[in-house]
């Protein structure tokens, strides 16, 4: 649940500054692949928890 609203949160954040100009498109690819990275590293911490 966690890495979907962040990963939402973030593209969300970067369509609202796309839209008045203030991030370019190639920012916004950028800000993409380091959400995409981010939420991978974030599920990786499961693989470590053991129940």
């Amino acid at each position: 649940m966690q890495n979907v609203l962040f990963a939402f949160g973030l593209k969300l954040i970067a369509l609202l500054l796309i839209i008045p100009g203030w991030l370019t498109l190639w920012l916004a690819i950028f800000a993409d692949i380091g959400a995409t990275v981010i939420v991978v590293l974030n599920s990786l911490r499961l693989m470590k928890s053991k129940y």
